[in-house]
């Protein structure tokens, strides 16, 4: 069972990262400039979406593993977290990629020109300069804040998993130090000649 700090912990981390993708998810649609760049991929903003929520709960209940002190539960946690990361990388790289290409579009269109590309006739709806002015800071902003978090919860999740598997370790070697195999301390024998039988040869 979580207690409340971990439960609060859970809760805000999901809140968190969840909103955060679903607001890279459902703004960067709306720009017209990101649905020409994926006309012919229109379900890509769901996969990214999708692979943040499992993100976010990998990554969340994996520091609740590493806190509960578990090293075999904790380097599976490890291995999925960093697995994850991998496979939203080239979403975190399209989704900066695409911040750069709205902002080109607004140095050719609405700084230089001061009026926006005539999208009508492709996207069916116009488009202000204001738009295109907002789009690129926001999208490269969420795109590198979903970044920090994911590396955070990687790299946080990973020290946890080094720290527990040195106590492991350290605890193992301990035990076969003080308590040495070829003793059979049931055996009161073998007691009296490991204690007594030093004696005898003096």
């Amino acid at each position: 069972m979580l207690n409340l700090h971990q439960s609060c912990l859970l809760l805000c981390s999901l809140l968190i990262i969840t909103g955060l993708g679903l607001a890279s998810t459902i703004f960067i649609p709306v720009n017209p400039f990101y649905q020409l760049l994926l006309m012919e991929n229109s379900a890509f903003p769901w996969i990214h979406f999708v692979i943040y929520c499992v993100y976010a709960v990998v990554g969340t209940f994996g520091i609740l593993v590493c806190r509960q002190r578990i090293y075999s539960k904790a380097k599976i946690f490890t291995i999925a977290s960093w697995t994850f990361l991998l496979l939203a990388l080239p979403w975190d790289v399209t989704d900066l990629v695409m911040a750069n290409e709205l902002q080109n579009h607004a140095h050719i269109h609405c700084y230089n020109y001061n009026e926006p590309p005539d999208l009508k006739a492709i996207l069916n709806f116009d488009i202000s300069c204001d738009e295109i002015k907002l789009a690129p800071p926001v999208v490269g902003v969420v795109s590198i804040m979903l970044l920090l978090l994911k590396l955070y919860y990687g790299v946080v999740i990973t020290g946890w998993t080094l720290r527990l598997r040195t106590e492991e370790q350290y605890a193992k070697s301990m035990e076969e130090s003080y308590e040495p195999s070829w003793v059979d301390y049931n055996n009161d024998e073998n007691i009296m000649q490991h204690y007594f039988e030093p004696v005898k040869r003096y």
